[in-house]
């Protein structure tokens, strides 16, 4: 890895100014390391709840609510970590507008209007990045070293959050998730070594299981867009795999493995024992080996490769929270460079589609830690413009409501809500929308 330290010796001459928007989490990881920083410091600190806001802000921070407040605030960097993407999108505009970095931890809005934000960016002379510290920035970057290395990447994948813990003494097998009853896992130890039909039948034995997330998927969406990478199912193989079976389950269907084709996204659920350590929240890559002898030494020292000698997988287990987007502030501020791409393109789109029956004023608010929306499901199809006959992000359609009834299977598109009269979400999209067909356009 570069030497973080050398690479920033002469550009500290100025403090980094930080406007934190969002007190969730991430905001409060990255308020509570700023501190450990020198010359780095919290401007201002946004939230509708002012009191949380209040309690991360440092003294003599300006504590708003408004977050299109901050876009006037005397700073250099915003981060942006709301979680709302009408939000985002709106803040990130005006304060490109106003000559700040933006550092989106917002995924929502990035799998929207990010091509169009970066664009913006750059016109503006200000960097647009993704925030290390979430998986998507994490993976792009995994997958820009491997490229670097001259490796193929036949999958890129992160973990879901919640891993699966067998313990074999007592027969029982926990989903971490909190909500999730034990499932009688007994017999579980003959599905420990994994292959196609074992990854069948682990997910039979764990009826219900929630193995995919609109987050997950989100994520991988964002990872296509910022890499080139495609999909290969809609909804994301996702199988519940063990570190070691990485290379072996993500490698072509004819050697082997899960896929159909390569060079695309996916996702996992860590399957392992109490005294195993996690992936739930790790990310990771499977390249092609080909250089045999390279391979067999590096397997030696405890790199998973694959039965057959010709995959392996390279995993960064964890990621940090707002701890770690400090990487992203200071690349953004002090060297003029995103963490994520620096122009990524509209390739894949989480698109809506309705599970049920969903009659006209349906309210399609988005909500919960993974941000779902009652009745709708996401899946991954290819990016293209919204309208009356084409899939509507499954983001755009959050918090609006259906103008028409919806039948089960039903992709929705822009003419089925009531759209936003006054949206910088639905706005930025159909610049971006533009933009992108006409550059396509041009180069066909």
């Amino acid at each position: 890895m570069v030497n973080a330290a050398e690479l920033f010796r002469d550009a500290r001459d100025e403090p980094v100014r930080i406007a934190l928007v969002g007190a969730g989490q991430f905001g409060a990881t990255l308020a509570g390391q700023a501190p450990r920083l020198p010359g780095v410091g919290i401007a201002a600190v946004c939230d509708v709840d002012g009191e949380k806001a209040a309690r991360l802000a440092p003294e003599g921070a300006a504590v708003l609510t408004d977050a299109l407040e901050v876009a006037g605030v005397d700073a250099d960097v915003v981060v942006e970590a709301t979680g709302h993407p009408e939000t985002a999108a709106a803040l990130a505009e005006a304060c490109i507008a106003a000559g700040k970095h933006v550092v989106m931890a917002t995924k929502e809005a990035e799998v929207a209007v990010g091509p169009m934000l970066a664009r913006l960016a750059a016109e503006a002379g200000v960097v647009y990045t993704l925030a290390d510290g979430d998986q998507p920035s994490l993976l792009v970057g995994l997958v820009a070293r491997a490229r670097l290395l001259g490796l193929e990447v036949v999958v890129a994948g992160k973990s879901g959050e919640h891993d699966l813990v067998w313990t074999p003494d007592e027969g029982r097998l926990t989903h971490l998730t909190g909500d999730r009853p034990d499932y009688p896992a007994a017999d579980f130890g003959a599905l420990w070594q994994g292959d196609r039909e074992t990854v069948r039948r682990r997910t039979a034995a764990v009826p219900g299981a929630p193995l995919r997330t609109p987050s997950d998927l989100t994520e991988m969406a964002v990872v296509a867009n910022h890499t080139g990478l495609g999909f290969e199912a809609p909804d994301l193989l996702a199988p519940i795999a063990r570190w070691p079976e990485l290379p072996d389950l993500f490698r072509p269907h004819e050697a082997g493995g899960l896929l159909r084709r390569t060079g695309v996204v996916d996702m996992v659920t860590c399957l392992r024992r109490p005294d195993e350590a996690s992936l739930a929240g790790g990310v990771f890559v499977v390249v092609r080996c080909d250089h045999a002898e390279t391979w067999a030494v590096l397997a030696g020292k405890g790199i998973p490769v694959s039965g057959c000698g010709g995959y392996a997988a390279l995993v960064n287990p964890v990621h940090l929270l707002g701890l770690e987007a400090m990487a992203s502030i200071l690349q953004a501020v002090r060297l003029g460079l995103p963490t994520g791409a620096a122009a990524p393109e509209p390739r894949v789109d989480l698109a809506a589609r309705a599970t049920r029956h969903l009659g006209p004023g349906h309210d399609l608010a988005m909500g919960g830690h993974h941000h779902e929306i009652d009745g709708v499901e996401p899946l991954l199809v290819e990016a293209g413009p919204i309208g009356d006959d084409q899939p509507l992000p499954f983001t755009m359609a959050a918090n609006t409501r259906l103008a028409a009834a919806v039948a089960p299977g039903t992709l929705l598109t822009a003419d089925m809500v009531e759209q936003p009269a006054d949206s910088a979400l639905w706005r930025l999209r159909r610049r971006q929308d533009a933009l992108f067909r006409t550059a396509a356009g041009s180069t066909s």
